[in-house]
């Protein structure tokens, strides 16, 4: 029976591993900032780990790059690099391949004194080249897993409190021109092709890149060249979330803000039954996706639990969402795998998602059939893997969706141009951005594909067209708002919500509104005012977060409010219907951006239909659109 991984947790940027639970999140907080300050161990098999904050450690050596001219007589020396990863097969992973060229990697050859003599480069075949003075002197050669040039800039590393790289090395006499042969990294024993692989799939995401978006036809789209620099960090046998504790699961995880990947290397030192991620190229290049976002575009996600089937916060959706997708569309392949162990041990799947057979039935046939099918209008921005599936029909060649098949293939530019434009997802006055702030630009560009035959598939169910609706697209999470008389009650346009009975009061989208203020500081009063209009009078209550905070109820693990929720008012109405009824909050609160979440509290009644106006320091604010 293959074991599945049914929760995720994300730290900010995300991460699709398995977690012991939600508690991972407090214990990431509070462990940083215990770590730097007691500089203790961590309990794992490896020594000497601080915490993957730590920035004391001895700098990386600096990067070899320039070739030494020699005087006299040279001799040429030439060779191969290739690492050999092991392969998929249908139980999990295999044997290692035959092997992969190492592209474009550094290559430092050094005296026996340990001064650089020469600098190259790997080409795209593995191949290097470079001279040296004749003699009968004795070189290092080393081909590290590293790259600062125009097709990456990456080191995969050993750990932050170290920060050695991985090299593949061998020794020449400089006395004649010769190859020193194929230099191989193995998939077993010090498992070094797991550096060389983390390595690769970083360069071949800048590869993809650069081919689909080295030039881009749209307004504003920022052409990509390559990467600024990233550490991945890496040891066989090691858990990087053995930094937080013991027992809390297998973990890949990226750390916003620092440009550092962490990549599971096993766990107490196994490497052949336990979960690993550096053959799972899906893993590497998700959370390699979670570094694009966070250095090139613009991630407002929180982070948080996330089983890859149920609704949760949009910005967390859509940030899992992305490295779901990058993954496949780098990898050309509609399949997101996550393995454990391996064929020396126990060869198993933790994840195996086909994004092209949507089951809404979630079956438990294996491979398991892809989850998380909206069951509400709008309700795909609130699913993970939805919003996968739909990024990846944007860029498939084949109309799978019969019979309302679509011919949107080339979508990638028009993706891009929205996550680096100053008028999308790097728009300053963007906040709370989800898939929806992706349609309503991406509807605007001149010379766009028409995404709405996607959207309003059954199976994706992303809002409804602006031209249908203001705010269609968002209508249902983070709508900006301005001050304005046009939705006050009286006006004919008032905001409304029904309560649903068939959902919790948890449901983000059937018994939640939320709307996105900018604060400029001091002390803020937000009031809604609700009425209804027959039946049983509705409960509605009102939260307020700040920019970094988990939504209330936007997962089984988040029932209480949560320590961001900056405001809340929960008063209990008179049950008469007809009755306008108030909640009011007042904070002193930073300048910013804030998120209003008005949610009808349903228990065994639901209460009917109800009007409500919102008001923010006594004005009235209606939705508008970001400028």
């Amino acid at each position: 029976m293959s074991r599945f991984k049914v929760a995720k947790f994300s730290l900010g940027a995300g991460c699709l591993s398995s977690i012991a639970s939600s508690f991972c999140h407090f214990l990431l907080l509070v462990f940083i900032v215990f770590s730097m300050s007691c500089a203790q161990e961590s309990s794992s098999p490896t020594s000497g780990r601080v915490s993957p904050i730590y920035s004391a450690g001895p700098p990386e050596l600096s990067y070899c790059s320039s070739a030494v001219a020699h005087g006299g007589a040279t001799v040429t020396i030439s060779g191969k690099a290739i690492y050999q990863a092991r392969q998929l097969t249908g139980s999990g992973l295999g044997a290692p391949g035959a092997g992969a060229p190492v592209r474009y990697a550094e290559v430092r050859v050094t005296d026996s004194a340990g001064n650089v003599s020469q600098c190259a480069e790997t080409n795209a075949n593995g191949d290097f080249s470079f001279s040296l003075p004749q003699n009968s002197a004795t070189y290092t050669i080393s081909v590290n897993a590293r790259a600062n040039n125009s097709f990456g800039k990456v080191s995969v590393l050993n750990k932050p409190e170290l920060n050695q790289v991985y090299a593949l090395t061998t020794s020449v006499t400089a006395d004649s021109t010769k190859s020193v042969g194929t230099m191989t990294a193995a998939g077993t024993g010090n498992i070094l092709a797991g550096a060389f692989n983390i390595y690769d799939q970083i360069i071949q995401t800048n590869d993809y890149l650069r081919t689909h978006v080295g030039t881009c036809p749209f307004s504003g789209c920022q052409a990509f060249t390559v990467a600024p620099k990233v550490q991945a960090y890496w040891e066989k046998g090691f858990n990087p979330m053995d930094y937080f504790g013991s027992n809390l699961g297998g973990v890949s995880y990226y750390l916003p803000g620092y440009s550092r990947l962490f990549i599971l290397g096993g766990i107490n030192g196994d490497t052949d039954t336990t979960d690993t991620d550096h053959f799972d190229n899906s893993v590497i290049i998700h959370e390699y996706g979670h570094f694009i976002e966070d250095v090139l575009t613009k991630s407002d996600s929180p982070g948080g639990s996330h089983n890859g089937n149920g609704v949760i916060d949009p910005r967390l959706a859509w940030g899992e969402g992305w490295g779901n997708f990058i993954q496949a569309a780098v990898q050309n392949d509609p399949r997101y795998i996550d393995t454990v162990g391996n064929v020396d041990g126990t060869p198993d799947f933790a994840l195996y998602i086909d994004l092209e057979s949507p089951d809404p039935q979630c079956g438990g046939a294996f491979p398991p059939p892809v989850c998380d099918i909206p069951e509400n209008p709008g309700e795909g921005n609130f699913r993970e893997f939805e919003i996968t599936r739909f990024l990846w029909d944007i860029i498939d060649t084949n109309s799978d969706d019969a019979p309302n098949a679509e011919s949107i293939t080339g979508g990638f530019p028009e993706l891009w141009t929205v996550l680096t434009s100053s008028s999308g997802f790097n728009n300053s006055q963007a906040g709370f951005r989800s898939i929806g702030l992706l349609h309503e630009v991406q509807d605007k560009l001149a010379g766009r594909e028409d995404w709405d035959p996607l959207r309003i598939l059954p199976t994706h169910q992303h809002g409804i067209p602006a031209g249908s609706e203001p705010n269609g697209y968002r209508k249902d999470w983070a709508i900006p708002v301005t001050t304005s008389s046009t939705c006050a009650f009286g006006s004919g346009n008032e905001l409304s919500i029904s309560p649903s009975n068939s959902h919790s009061s948890k449901h983000l989208l059937m018994n939640n509104d939320f709307y996105h203020i900018k604060h400029p500081g001091g002390t803020l009063s937000i009031t809604l005012k609700y009425q209804t209009q027959s039946g049983m009078e509705a409960d509605l209550d009102v939260y307020l977060y700040n920019s970094s905070a988990r939504v209330l109820g936007s997962s089984t693990v988040d029932s209480n409010i949560t320590p961001n929720v900056i405001g809340h008012s929960t008063n209990e109405p008179d049950r008469t219907t007809g009755t306008i009824e108030t909640e009011s909050i007042v904070v002193d609160a930073t300048a910013g951006d804030y998120l209003i979440q008005v949610q009808a509290y349903v228990d065994t009644i639901p209460g009917g239909l109800s009007k409500y106006e919102l008001q923010m320091g006594g004005n009235t604010i209606c939705p508008t659109t970001i400028p």
